[in-house]
């Protein structure tokens, strides 16, 4: 598994044509495939560096899983 990781925000781009500046701190970052040397899976925003740096760590299983069953029981609840 990847580590903590140091990335240039402008490397990425969402699909709402946003770069990481656009997320806060423990914002969350799904990747559908791989991305700017990253694999894909779910990334947690850990600080911004400067204006132009971004420090991400990737989901352990554990925060995935529970990530899921949150997303299912909102959908159960709406």
């Amino acid at each position: 598994m990847t580590g903590i990781v140091t990335v240039d925000c402008g490397d990425f781009e969402r699909d709402t044509g946003e770069d990481l500046r656009a997320l806060d701190v423990n914002d969350c970052l799904d990747l559908d495939g791989p991305a700017a040397g990253l694999p894909e899976g779910t990334w947690l925003l850990l600080a911004h560096e400067g204006e132009d740096r971004a420090v991400l760590r990737p989901f352990t299983t554990e925060e995935t899983r529970a990530a899921r069953q949150r997303e299912e029981s909102a959908r159960i609840y709406q």
